[in-house]
């Protein structure tokens, strides 16, 4: 995730830098992964959003602050098949989560 840093850029002391109100949830599922950005103030051409193997970074950018911020994710991703859409200052993107060759192993808790 450190290499997501280089990505984050420089800001100046005069620039208002936030990190964005992020929320991530499995589907009833668990196939896909819905992760929701509030970004109140942005526009859609001002984001910027991109997967990382093991996170994602976001920068966005409003009139008055800079929303930036780099997140780990909780499990492989297909990236490549996500989808995205923003209304009204709120970033929704449902991505799938990669399929494992083997089932998990459940522990029996005594």
């Amino acid at each position: 995730m450190i290499e997501a840093l280089d990505y984050l850029g420089e800001f100046s002391m005069a620039e208002r830098v936030v990190a964005p109100d992020v929320c991530m949830f499995n589907d009833e599922r668990c196939e896909t992964l819905n992760i929701q950005v509030d970004l109140p103030g942005v526009k859609k051409e001002d984001i910027n959003f991109t997967f990382l193997d093991d996170g994602f970074y976001i920068i966005a950018r409003s009139e008055d602050v800079t929303f930036k911020g780099a997140f780990a994710l909780p499990a492989p991703v297909m990236a490549e098949k996500a989808l995205g859409g923003f209304d009204n200052g709120f970033l929704i993107v449902n991505v799938p989560y990669k399929k494992m060759a083997k089932e998990g192993i459940r522990l029996k808790i005594e």
